[in-house]
């Protein structure tokens, strides 16, 4: 005779990172953005443009090819 399963209990994820994060306004590709803990003798980074979670990013004198890929989370609007 097969045994039931029990099943476990759902109950709503806790987790701070579960809830929904509004980016901080919709930037354009283009746009100069810094990073969180971005140190104050680093330029800018130039957006280049976002999917998902994930933005890629570039130093002007990096040249066209060369991009960093980061998380959206890190970016701020402040490029002051």
């Amino acid at each position: 005779m097969a045994q039931a399963i029990s099943q476990p209990e759902l109950r709503p994820c806790e987790s701070p990172r579960a809830k929904v994060l509004m980016f901080p306004q919709r930037l354009q590709p283009g746009s100069f953005v810094k990073l969180l803990h971005h140190p104050h003798d680093l330029p800018a980074f130039e957006l280049i443009h976002c999917n998902g979670r994930r933005c890629w990013v570039r130093q002007q004198a990096w040249g066209a090819a060369v991009f960093w890929e980061v998380s959206r989370l890190s970016i701020t609007a402040d490029a002051s």
